[in-house]
């Protein structure tokens, strides 16, 4: 099992910091290119005050996405962030 982690990608609205999800989405086809199935994201994966996930979620819902397990572990800038609000499961 090989597991990648990732933190700080501060996600704002997409059309704010496009280059902040252009990012992340480079993160998750490195991961299919190495066959890692799981992402851990060690905090902060959005920036302070982001309420709205649907940029986020409609990402990973994309179907080549789907075989990466992403994992979320809050940070100080992800208070908002509780289990189903998010398609994926939150790691607290």
């Amino acid at each position: 099992m090989k597991i990648a982690i990732t933190a700080d990608c501060h996600l704002t609205k997409i059309e704010d910091h496009p280059e902040r999800y252009q990012a992340f989405e480079n993160i998750l086809d490195q991961l299919l290119v190495r066959q890692i199935e799981i992402l851990l994201v060690a905090g902060d994966l959005f920036d302070k005050g982001m309420t709205n996930y649907a940029d986020f979620d409609k990402i990973c819902r994309k179907k080549k996405y789907q075989v990466i397990q992403i994992h979320i572990l809050p940070g100080n800038h992800d208070p908002g962030l509780k289990d189903g609000i998010l398609h994926l499961k939150m790691s607290m």
